[in-house]
Order: structure tokens, then sequence, then C-alpha cells
């Protein structure tokens, strides 16, 4: 029996650290530098994390949002604060139990909903909804085409998913009015952009897989409603 505990007593060392029950321990700021050193070394994160302190602030918001380590990698920095992006906010906000309904259109430069875009015709602008449960006002916000030009956005994505790119844009939007509380404040990188005067150099910065990953990312499969 005493050999037995010794045996379990000699933990496997990780990066310069010890693993308690499968995991990193990362019980001091030494050990999350550590960590985090070892995760940029190894490209297991974006290469928009320049060092490990920066790295070290997202693995902390990780746990204050109780997210696992895995959601590193819808981390980015932009205007050197670490942003979340991606699916992860939405799950975030889905997840909280403060949502109750949801609803997203499109709709052309007239302001006429679309259903289904027909050959050659553009769709102009996103609106979400959301409903917080205990509320029966429903909190809506939308993004146009007007407003990514007055970004003066270069980011490329655009040009290849445009759709996309506006239903993220108003999901931001009416994610930070509605349940600000669900992200406990944390940065959101579309909005970061936005608030940038020359957002696309963020995007530039970002090495082949980081590109290839935002390119593909998929997204939410909500109904999309008219009413």
């Amino acid at each position: 029996m005493e050999l037995e505990i010794q045996e379990k007593k000699e933990v496997q060392r990780g990066p310069g650290m010890a693993v308690e029950n499968g995991v990193y321990a990362l019980n001091s700021v030494s050990e999350q530098m550590t960590y985090a050193q070892w995760l940029i070394d190894k490209r297991l994160v974006s290469e928009t994390f320049k060092n490990a302190a920066q790295l070290v602030v997202a693995i902390q918001l990780c746990k204050d949002l109780d997210l696992p380590n895995s959601a590193l990698s819808c981390f980015y920095v932009v205007g050197n604060k670490p942003a979340i992006f991606g699916d992860v906010l939405i799950g975030l906000v889905m997840g909280s139990g403060l949502i109750e309904g949801k609803r997203v259109s499109f709709f052309d430069e007239s302001g006429e909903l679309i259903l289904r875009p027909k050959k050659g015709q553009s769709i102009f602008g996103c609106e979400v909804y959301y409903k917080r449960k205990g509320y029966n006002l429903e909190v809506g916000a939308f993004y146009t085409m007007d407003d990514k030009d007055t970004s003066r956005t270069t980011n490329g994505v655009w040009s290849k998913h445009p759709t996309d790119m506006l239903w993220r844009r108003a999901d931001v939007r009416a994610i930070k009015m509605i349940a600000p509380d669900a992200i406990k404040g944390i940065e959101v990188v579309e909005y970061l952009e936005d608030k940038d005067n020359n957002p696309g150099k963020q995007i530039r910065s970002l090495d082949a897989s980081d590109k290839a990953r935002m390119l593909t990312e998929t997204f939410s499969q909500e109904v999309v409603s008219d009413s």
C-alpha cells in the first residue's frame, strides 16, 4: 500500500510543471507563465499572442468564464487585449440560461426582408433579436454593409462570406446589449476590430492556420425568421 501511494505521488512532469489529476497544475503565476510560453512555442494558440503574459490573461479569462483551455483557440489579441472570437461567444450566451428566444433576419438595401436570396440579389444587412428570460421586451441590433464600409475594414473574409460576417457583427452587437453579464465584460474580436481605424491589420497578422480557422468558422445553426 505504501509503495502504491508513493507511485501516485510521482506525478508526470509537463512543460516545467506537475500534472495533477490528469491536467497541468496552474497554481501559481510562474506555472501559468510556463504553461503559456509552452503553448506559444508549440504554436497551439494564435500567433497574435506575442508573450506569455498576454496568454496568461486569456487563461484566466477561461477560468472566469468556466471555459476549458481548449477555448484558447478562439482567443486573439487585438489592440494588445485578449479577446474572444467565434462560436464560443454565442455558446456562452445561449448556455447561460438567460436567453429564451432569438430571431435572425436579413434585408436588402430597401429594408425588405430576404427569406431566400435570388441569384444576383445582394444582402445589405442582418438583424438579430434576443429575448431575455423574465422580460417581455426583445432587444435587437443590426449591422449593414454601410457599417462595414464605415469601419474601413480590409478583412478579406468580407468578400468571401459577407452574409456570415453581417450575421456575426449583428449578433455581437445584440449580445453586448442583452447579456453583458453572460460574457462578464470580456472583449470581443469583432467589436474591437470595428472600433479600430484599420481592423484589417489585425487579421493580416494572423498565421495561415488562424486565417483558415476564421474563414471556415462554423456559425450557429439558428432559424432565420421574418417574424
